[in-house]
This record gives structure tokens, C-alpha cells and sequence, in this order.
């Protein structure tokens, strides 16, 4: 089966400024220099963003990263963000953000990847952009209870 090539567009479309100001430069000059085995770099620099913005907003310690930063935001009886009332999409979206920390970000924290197809970078820093959108959206909660909207 062949595939067609990929468009790459000179930008894409991130709404996040932190994830676009610490991403994008970086992809770019990586794609021009033809230094695809430094994409990952990106990759660990979008993850970040994520994990820092999600501590940030649930009001979480500094120690807390990775498949523990998810499960104490979204996941369990009383998680620190609700994103939906909904028991089953709670649920998933706790294992939305262990996958995403779980699959993607350790993959890059823990050793170098090596090359990586531009248009697959992209793709991710578009779901990153999504994902701190949602946690951005959730409401905090407090022992149970909700502390606001943020």
C-alpha cells in the first residue's frame, strides 16, 4: 500500500501560547536543518508544558509528574480535575493522559529516539494542545467538592 506524501504546513495551528512559544521555533529549525533525530526534543518540551500546566491547575507538588501526575488529576473516586460527570469519560480521560505520559512522554524523558517524521511531531503538539485545552476546562475539585472553574 503506498502512502502519499505528507503536507507539512510552514505552522500549525497550536492555540496553547506556552506550548507554541516552547515548541514550534524548536521544530522548525530541527525540520530546516534536516536534524529529524532531534524531534524528540520537541516532543519532551510539549510533554513538559503538559505536566507543568497540569500540576499548576489541579494544584498539585512539584514531585508529582508522569502516570502519578494523571491518576491524582483525573483519576480515582475524587480526582483533582473533573472533566465530566460522566463515570465512563472521567475514566477515559484519566487513561488519555497516562497514555499520552506513559507512551509519548516516557519514551522521549527516558532516551534518545532517534529519528522522527515531522508530520507525526506535529500531530502530537496538536494533541498535547488539545489535551492542555481540556485540563484547562476542568473544574478543580476539593475533597469531593468543586472549587471553581478554571
Amino acid at each position: 500500500m503506498s502512502r502519499s506524501r505528507p503536507i507539512i504546513l510552514g505552522s500549525i495551528e497550536i492555540l496553547d501560547t506556552e506550548l507554541r512559544s516552547r515548541c514550534l521555533d524548536l521544530f522548525e529549525a530541527f525540520r530546516t536543518e534536516g536534524t529529524t533525530d532531534r524531534l524528540d526534543t520537541v516532543l519532551t518540551e510539549g510533554t513538559r508544558v503538559l505536566e507543568n500546566r497540569i500540576r499548576a491547575v489541579a494544584q498539585l507538588q512539584a514531585d508529582c509528574f508522569g502516570l502519578d501526575l494523571a491518576k491524582a488529576a483525573f483519576g480515582g473516586a475524587t480526582p483533582a480535575l473533573r472533566v465530566s460527570e460522566v463515570a465512563a469519560e472521567q475514566d477515559a480521560a484519566h487513561l488519555l493522559y497516562r497514555g499520552v505520559f506513559g507512551f509519548i512522554r516516557n519514551q522521549v524523558h527516558h532516551k534518545l529516539v532517534g529519528e522522527l517524521r515531522p508530520e507525526r511531531v506535529l500531530q502530537i503538539l496538536g494533541m498535547i494542545d488539545y489535551l492542555l485545552f481540556v485540563a484547562e476546562g476542568a473544574r478543580r475539585m476539593q475533597g469531593g467538592s468543586v472549587q471553581g472553574t478554571t
